[in-house]
């Protein structure tokens, strides 16, 4: 999903509606872009900031152990 603006990521609004139950799963972090991943109808990881994709959520992308959270 892409919010209008930074601040929008965790409103309800702004997530597909099959999602919503995840939302409170997802850690508000800093940084953008937000990385969140959803797996099992789980949140895996919740990251923030673009070193964080190849450092942490591109791993667990590929099933690696990456740091998930």
């Amino acid at each position: 999903m892409i919010a209008a603006k930074t601040a929008a990521t965790f409103d309800e609004a702004a997530w597909p509606e099959d999602l919503r139950t995840r939302l409170a799963d997802a850690r508000k972090v800093g940084g953008v872009p937000q990385w969140i991943v959803v797996r099992d109808e789980r949140v895996v990881i919740s990251a923030g900031g673009l070193p964080q994709w190849k450092g942490r959520v591109l791993p667990v992308l590929r099933g690696g152990e990456g740091n998930p959270r």
